[in-house]
């Protein structure tokens, strides 16, 4: 006879994984220096989520600064902005 226990299941928001923790620890710094230019630029991050920001040409044209995202997997596809408004 073995009693019977309760069943525990622990969660996280964040993965765990040894992998995905030095992914993260390498790409953070570049995000950061995005995540300022942008803001330097008056780009909200919610505007780069949701593809706002191509709307404006004045912010379109960031040079540079494209080559930059595209590293980091960053790209505009216009057809997915069209199908988030």
């Amino acid at each position: 006879f073995t009693p019977r226990r309760d069943n525990v299941l622990f969660l996280s928001s964040k993965r765990q994984d040894p992998l995905f923790a030095k992914l993260e620890q390498n790409v953070k710094p570049t995000l950061d220096h995005l995540l300022q230019v942008f803001s330097s630029l008056k780009v909200s991050k919610d505007e780069l989520l949701t593809g706002k920001v191509w709307d404006d040409k004045q912010k379109a044209q960031w040079g540079e600064k494209l080559a930059e995202m595209k590293s980091l997997g960053i790209e505009y596809h216009p057809d997915w902005a069209a199908k988030a408004k």
